[in-house]
């Protein structure tokens, strides 16, 4: 009971809210996938829980943004390094670019976040891989794409 009376007392001081704000987790499985410069669709896909990038091309996300406002976009990403050098990838919703060259160095899965107004209604989420490099039997980098998640801005 005591537990109640302080839930509603921080409620009318509007210290509390009875709605928390959901987080869009994307289902990766549902994006489209165009690898780049015509190169082989076994090249960019959806394996193993997540988007594999060997080759430069860019997958589109498709999010249902609740209200116009502040979105914190994080991305689950790793990368196979080439030459000492990470991945780069570009982030845009519908043609606006939010991100150009956010680096990826890290082969562990890591979070990366990026900060954007967004607009209510459906938009379209690019996550854009642009440097491959591969020379065969020397090196090749590529970028992996674990998780997509966008919530409001604290």
């Amino acid at each position: 009971m005591k537990r109640f009376l302080i839930t509603c007392c921080a409620m009318l001081l509007g210290l509390a809210s009875t709605k928390a704000e959901e987080a869009i987790m994307v289902d990766l499985s549902k994006a489209e996938l165009k690898p780049a410069n015509g190169a082989s669709t076994d090249l960019l896909k959806f394996d193993d829980g997540k988007i594999s990038y060997y080759v430069n091309g860019s997958a589109i996300l498709k999010i249902q943004v609740p209200a116009d406002g502040e979105y914190t976009i994080t991305l689950g990403a790793s990368c196979d390094k080439a030459m000492k050098k990470g991945a780069l990838i570009t982030l845009k919703a519908d043609k606006d670019t939010l991100k150009e060259n956010l680096e990826i160095p890290e082969e562990s899965q890591k979070d990366y976040k990026v900060t954007a107004k967004l607009k209510k209604g459906d938009v379209s989420l690019s996550v854009i891989y642009t440097n491959d490099e591969y020379k065969e039997n020397e090196y090749d980098r590529n970028f992996y794409l674990h998780s997509v998640k966008v919530e409001k801005a604290k």
